[in-house]
């Protein structure tokens, strides 16, 4: 038998590398369905709880601090802010009024405002302080007409309100609810 000869017209097939980047493609098409799968069923979760996720974050490192406030803002004897909430106080035994502090337009000329710079700081003050105890428990029940929440505080059982009018730097009077 003889040789054979190929005709000069005909290309050699040279084996190519294979390339990497269809598995690589693949792998990554494969892991995004699992991913998309997963954020798929925990979207509804998310999107029904969206808005309370930081409340609900804030909420667990206030409560291993003991406290419902991570941050408290006293503006006067009877109305402060816990963390971005807006809240007047009042007492268990009902509404109470604390003194202007000077600044307030209640104590404006012709404003019947209850105005005393001093017994106002002196009420702000003691304010903070129960305020900042660690054993701080606050109950809101509605809103007034400036939209702020209606809340209770207690430390320990007694009530902040309470105190504050024992104490003489606040009283009670239901035409300031």
């Amino acid at each position: 038998m003889g040789t054979r000869r190929t005709p000069s017209n005909v290309v050699k097939f040279r084996a190519r590398r294979r390339s990497l980047v269809a598995p690589i493609l693949m792998l990554s098409g494969v892991i995004g369905a699992f991913v998309g799968a997963a954020l798929f069923m925990v979207s509804p979760w998310f999107l029904a709880n969206a808005d309370t996720i930081p409340h609900m974050i804030m909420k667990d490192v206030a409560e291993l601090r003991g406290r419902p406030c991570g941050y408290v803002s006293v503006h006067d004897g009877d109305t402060f802010r816990c963390d971005r909430q807006r809240i007047r106080l009042v007492a268990a035994s009902g509404p109470m009024d604390a003194p202007e502090l000077s600044d307030s337009p209640r104590c404006e000329q012709g404003r019947n405002g209850w105005c005393d710079q001093a017994l106002a700081e002196r009420a702000r003050n003691r304010l903070s302080e129960l305020l900042n105890e660690d054993d701080l428990a606050i109950h809101c029940t509605g809103e007034d007409r400036y939209g702020r929440s209606l809340c209770t505080a207690a430390i320990d059982g007694r009530d902040i309100g309470d105190i504050l009018v024992a104490e003489g730097l606040a009283v009670i009077r239901n035409e300031w609810r």
